[in-house]
């Protein structure tokens, strides 16, 4: 611990990563600016790592008050909707499935279906891809209203005011979203949007009885077509063998669609590529499997979605890329 904080905080909770193991309790890291897996240590052999070394940034949720007091309060919150949530992802886990597709419904009481949307919601907006998508659309609107303010100066202070952009938008732009990125994104406002949105989609838990294992992403919430609130299907894997299925686009009929995959093999394996082509899709850097291979590494490096760089169009409607990049603060010991 540092200053008392949690230096460790799980953008994708243990409760979850440890679905993702192997016998040995292991789990391996591939990362995908390296197009390799991760050897945590100097490990040049095996590089399976327990799941409190994966998932994970020092300091993310940390915050910093008007008194430069930091507190890590936003961490704890998250632990304790975890704490909630993980009887409900365990009693989904450990379902007694009959067929390939399942109603969630009669799985989970109305209280506890609540608290898995919650769950959900929140795990959309915490993780790194996230939070650096949302701090670069707020930096590209202080840029685009510091352009706006240009246009009122004269020629002499447009000079002076262009002395300034370099400081704007290496320091005031990252020092802006980093103390207020949180906040905004954890409002209580945004995240009972969310909630709205994901109680529009039918769910359907996959049991994935295929030869393959679901691969997990760092984004967690793995979208079909950016924007939840659009005609969209959500790929959620919650362990090696189970998923979750949403769709707010047409009602799926489970009954009928079990008739459809019954004894089809080739079928199931070809949704469970499905869920694994949109987390790799959908990450930012790390995808966690529980089995190390060259077959696993080619698949990822063939399905890396290499257009990730965001682009945010603004109310002037120029479309550029905001060059403002969240920051990870390194909070050091007094």
């Amino acid at each position: 611990m540092s200053n008392g904080l949690k230096v460790k905080n799980h953008y994708i909770p243990q409760m979850i990563l440890k679905h993702f193991t192997n016998l040995l309790g292991k789990i391996y890291e591939f990362h995908i600016s390296k197009k390799d897996w991760h050897l945590p240590n100097g490990n040049k052999t095996d590089g399976g790592m327990n799941t409190s070394g994966v998932g994970k940034e020092n300091y993310l949720y940390i915050q910093e008050d008007e008194q430069g007091k930091l507190s890590d309060h936003m961490e704890n919150n998250f632990a304790y909707l975890e704490t909630e949530a993980s009887p409900i992802i365990e009693k989904i886990i450990n379902y007694k499935a009959k067929s390939f597709f399942n109603d969630i419904g009669p799985i989970l009481d109305d209280n506890e279906y609540t608290i898995l949307i919650l769950f959900l919601a929140v795990g959309f907006l915490r993780t790194p891809n996230k939070l650096d998508e949302i701090a670069q659309g707020m930096s590209g609107v202080m840029l685009e209203l510091f352009a706006e303010h240009l246009k009122t100066l004269d020629d002499p202070a447009i000079t002076e005011e262009h002395k300034c952009v370099d400081y704007l938008n290496k320091n005031f732009v990252m020092e802006v979203c980093n103390q207020t990125l949180l906040y905004h994104t954890f409002q209580a406002d945004m995240i009972t949007e969310i909630m709205e949105d994901l109680n529009k989609y039918q769910w359907i838990l996959v049991n994935n009885d295929t030869r393959f294992d679901f691969l997990m992403g760092d984004s967690f919430l793995n979208l079909e077509r950016p924007g939840i609130r659009k005609k969209n299907t959500i790929f959620i894997p919650l362990g090696n063998k189970r998923g979750l299925l949403g769709s707010n686009e047409n009602y799926l009929n489970i009954s009928e669609l079990n008739k459809g995959y019954i004894n089809k093999k080739d079928k199931k394996e070809s949704l469970i590529k499905l869920f694994n082509f949109h987390a790799i899709r959908n990450t930012k850097e790390s995808v966690f499997s529980s089995i190390k291979s060259d077959s696993i590494k080619n698949y990822i490096v063939k399905n890396i979605h290499l257009s990730n760089t965001y682009i945010y169009s603004g109310a002037s409607g120029k479309t550029y890329i905001p060059k403002y990049k969240r920051q990870n603060v390194k909070y050091k010991k007094k």
